[in-house]
């Protein structure tokens, strides 16, 4: 077996996911899941990195790399768009001069103003 194959099913066992569960959340079939305990096959790292969302681990640790399960701490961040705006009146360019040039269309710096 691999690590993978041997992190998934004791993290099925532990948090007590059954296989047609996280099969319906990742988008693929029960014995994809099955297939992937057994290292029959291997996942695709979009698959796997979603696995590791899913149980709360890092990839490094689904994959092998880490023994430590858990996630690398995080910490605050500014408000994108208020960074965005403050890097733009550093450089002297509009919001609007930015948009025009990059082709970026208005909705989407509308959007980023939610971040």
């Amino acid at each position: 077996m691999t690590i993978f194959a041997d992190r998934l099913s004791a993290l099925m066992i532990e948090k007590n996911i059954p296989a047609r569960e996280l099969a319906a959340v990742l988008g693929v079939s029960k014995s994809t899941i099955h297939d992937w305990k057994r290292g029959k096959n291997h996942t695709f790292l979009s698959k796997a990195i979603k696995v590791a969302d899913f149980f709360g681990c890092s990839l490094d640790y689904l994959m092998g790399r880490s023994d430590t399960d858990t996630e690398i701490s995080h910490c605050s961040c500014p408000p994108f768009y208020t960074h965005f705006l403050t890097v733009l009146e550093s450089c002297n360019v509009s919001a609007y001069r930015m948009r025009e040039e990059s082709r970026i269309k208005g909705a989407y710096f509308n959007n980023w103003s939610l971040f």
